[in-house]
């Protein structure tokens, strides 16, 4: 399917398999869950959020996302389901464990992630010192053939001016989080809410969330 009057994005959704979105309650993955949600119900296919439990408030926004695109898509809502485990200072290590269990346990036969591309300028973003983002999902060999990253190419300006083309921007705003410093509000400090903020200025957006 392609979908975005800003980008050509195309996204292969494998028939007949049991479909898994990491669903993590920011951005990217409320665009991811509502576009490959959307296709699942129109096919009566299998399509389940999954959420590692971070310290940032996952879980209580990926709910607030499954809950909104429940009611935006017409299907009786399901919180999302908890896998993998903060055993790690490394965030990458309990992002990739939560799609590692996804696969070992049979949960579901294909999986999607919503991770996308670092601005260029990334470094430029930060104060000096501030640890850079590390989150990023490592497959293993077997586990590559099985799982999508649609959004790897596009960076956080692509992304929100997806949700804007798709129009559902205003819907989710206040409903998403990106800062990894606190699990409510915003502390406008950290790399993820100046990578929010640096997206919407990008695109000339004004981000009207309030968490």
């Amino acid at each position: 399917m392609m979908i975005s009057t800003f980008m050509k994005l195309y996204i292969s959704i494998p028939h007949e398999k049991r479909i898994a979105i990491v669903v993590s309650g920011g951005w990217d993955s409320a665009c991811l869950w509502y576009m490959v949600k959307k296709i699942c119900l129109e096919r009566g296919q299998e399509c389940t959020a999954y959420t590692v439990p971070k310290l940032d408030g996952a879980e209580h926004y990926a709910n607030l996302v499954l809950k909104w695109a429940s009611e935006k898509l017409g299907y009786e809502f399901e919180p999302t389901r908890i896998v993998g485990q903060i055993t790690s200072e490394n965030p990458s290590d309990y992002v990739t464990s939560g799609a590692h269990e996804i696969f070992d346990k049979g949960y579901a036969d294909y999986l999607f992630n919503g991770m996308n591309a670092y601005p260029p300028d990334q470094r430029d973003m930060m104060p000096k010192g501030y640890p850079m983002p590390n989150d990023r999902f490592t497959p293993t060999e077997h586990e590559k053939q099985y799982v999508s990253h649609p959004f790897a190419d596009l960076t956080k300006d692509q992304t929100i001016q997806l949700g804007f083309d798709l129009g559902i921007a205003e819907d989710i705003m206040p409903i998403t989080h990106s800062c990894t410093e606190q699990n409510r509000g915003r502390c406008n400090n950290c790399w993820w809410c100046a990578e929010r903020a640096w997206g919407f200025k990008r695109i000339n957006k004004q981000d009207k969330g309030n968490e």
